[in-house]
């Protein structure tokens, strides 16, 4: 195999979360934090790469820079929570429409993602996250 294949197999390897057979991959992703409890699917290689596919190949495409941390949204990772929420590939240029959106600065003009601060007067203010 050419070096740059070897490369792109090693790294897939090392990205790859193994669990045990058996293992309730529901509750195990509740107990990881990886939902609040409404129903997951737990994605597997071929659904991902279906909906990757669908949105044009090319996984490692970073698709926008996600609010408030800006942290890199890869076609891979998008593709990993549309196949998590149940998503068929076929409405994953819909779910990256909607992200593409929210994360586009016209939409930021005004802080979005708010929360609530006790002031050592004991008043509430609102404050950017």
């Amino acid at each position: 195999m050419a070096e740059p294949v070897l490369q792109a197999v090693r790294a897939a390897e090392e990205n790859t979360l193994r669990v045990p057979a058996g293992t309730n991959l529901v509750e195990w992703y509740f107990e990881q934090g990886w939902t609040d409890g409404l129903p997951v699917v737990p994605p597997t290689r071929a659904q991902v790469d279906a909906v990757v596919e669908v949105l044009g190949g090319d996984p490692d495409l970073i698709e926008c820079k996600v609010p408030p941390r800006h942290g890199s949204l890869t076609r891979e990772v998008l593709a990993i929570n549309i196949v998590i929420a149940g998503c068929k590939p076929e409405y994953a240029p819909v779910v990256r429409a909607a992200m593409l959106a929210l994360s586009a600065k016209a939409f930021r003009r005004r802080p979005t993602w708010r929360r609530r601060c006790w002031s050592s007067t004991g008043r509430s203010r609102a404050t950017s996250a």
